[in-house]
C-alpha cells in the first residue's frame, strides 16, 4: 500500500482527536486501520469500520 492510499480523512482524524485518540495502519497482519489511545487499541479494520466505531461513541455520549 502505498503513501496515498494510507492517508485518513481529515474528518476522521479531528473526530479520533475529540476522544484523545489517532488512526493509523498496522502492518501487521491481518492489516487494516487501528482507532487507539496511549493506551490500546479500540477498533480495527476498514476506515468504514473506524468511522463507525466513532459514531456509536458520539451517540452514547461516552
Amino acid at each position: 500500500m502505498n503513501d496515498t492510499t494510507r492517508r485518513v480523512p481529515a474528518e476522521l482524524t479531528e473526530r479520533a482527536k475529540r476522544r484523545s485518540m489517532a488512526i493509523r495502519w498496522s502492518d501487521e497482519p491481518p492489516n487494516g486501520w487501528e482507532l487507539y489511545n496511549p493506551f490500546r487499541v479500540v477498533c480495527f479494520g476498514t476506515l468504514d469500520n473506524v468511522a463507525d466505531w466513532l459514531t456509536a461513541a458520539e451517540a452514547t455520549g461516552r
